[in-house]
């Protein structure tokens, strides 16, 4: 009974996933993502059990392979999700399964990108940025950097924003940043700036080497979640990063201060020592 269940939690719900995800047209890195999340049954599992067995639809025997089902997976899943990058180059390296994976999502790319070339710029003094993800932080980000007088592209995995985007007249791809060909039609060729937005993307060292490979003059500024994060895309180039925790850092500190009646030079001077810690340590 436990082996029967372990194999539905690790294999039959991920597997089911990661065929619905990719039939829905997504990326298989985001298919194969979802179905390992789902890789396991939690706390929830327990409440649903509990309440199954006092209405005595779940035996006592039942319940107790649902907990072990539950610790094994739980246990188990970090590393698979771990092995993730692992797991995509393997199903990369199966011709057949990996376009089965990926037709329905190259085929939605292909729609949104209908006559996508190769960015050119129009003369040699305009300068390029490429703002991968258009989230909050991506928005003001591009905003700034086209009051500047740069021009800009933005490439996001969201078709609404890519559509949003294109309906204003501003320069948008579809598609995944790590692909050289997404790069490639975004200019980064000719591209000064390439900064990457989102933090929690699991590909941005893969983005930044790509994107260095096409281009070795290209500035990369990149967003990271944790300072740790910033030794790993050093080695791609990486010219700044700004650091989540340390960003939160900040602002906690100076509320901190401001709450407890500190005078503006010493706010400066606090904000400025925490600000250098953070520099020192990239």
């Amino acid at each position: 009974m436990l082996a029967a269940g372990l194999a539905i939690v690790l294999l039959v719900k991920p597997l089911t996933a990661l065929v619905l995800v990719a039939w829905l047209g997504h990326a298989p890195r985001t298919a194969l993502t979802v179905a390992i999340g789902l890789a396991q049954i939690g706390e929830f599992s327990f409440i649903v059990g509990d309440v199954a067995r006092k209405v005595s639809i779940l035996p006592d025997s039942a319940h107790d392979v649902l907990v072990a089902c539950a610790l094994v997976s739980i246990t188990l899943n970090p590393l698979w999700m771990r092995g993730l990058e692992r797991i995509e180059r393997g199903l990369s390296k199966r011709p057949w399964l990996w376009r089965s994976l990926s037709q329905r999502y190259e085929r939605k790319q292909a729609g949104v990108n209908p006559a996508v070339a190769p960015i050119e710029l129009e003369n040699a003094d305009e300068a390029l940025a490429i703002v991968v993800g258009y989230g909050p932080v991506g928005q003001h980000v591009q905003r700034l950097l086209r009051e500047s007088g740069l021009r800009t592209v933005v490439v996001d995995l969201n078709m609404d924003t890519v559509a949003r985007l294109r309906a204003r007249g501003e320069a948008a791809i579809f598609g995944d940043a790590s692909q050289a060909a997404i790069l490639d039609a975004a200019g980064v060729r000719h591209a000064s700036h390439l900064v990457l937005t989102t933090p929690d993307s699991v590909r941005r060292a893969e983005v930044a080497g790509q994107a260095r490979a096409l281009n070795p003059r290209l500035q990369v500024l990149v967003r990271v979640r944790y300072l740790r994060d910033v030794a790993v895309l050093r080695q791609f180039g990486l010219r700044a990063a700004a650091i989540d925790e340390g960003e939160a850092a900040i602002a906690l500190a100076r509320r901190v201060l401001i709450d407890t009646g500190a005078d503006v030079d010493r706010i400066h001077d606090e904000l400025a020592r925490i600000r250098k810690e953070f520099d020192d340590a990239t």
